[in-house]
């Protein structure tokens, strides 16, 4: 299980399952404040970000399904 904070509105996410294999990423809502956010799930590191300061730091390619970070 993974857990955290929302980093728009700071409140509790709640317990997230953690996929098998990790890290994985995904867009989750917030329950609070209704904001999608970016997820990393990891048994060592799970983190949250904006949407805005994700695009910044990872190129998302939804076609192949792949994230990579930015150089």
């Amino acid at each position: 299980m993974n857990f955290g904070d929302c980093p728009y509105c700071d409140k509790f996410l709640g317990l997230l399952p953690c996929p098998d294999k990790t890290p994985a990423f995904a867009k989750i809502k917030c329950e609070h404040c209704g904001k999608e956010i970016w997820y990393r799930f990891s048994r060592v590191d799970p983190q949250a970000w904006r949407v805005e300061d994700f695009e910044k730091e990872f190129e998302v390619d939804d076609e192949l399904k792949t994230i990579k970070e930015k150089l």
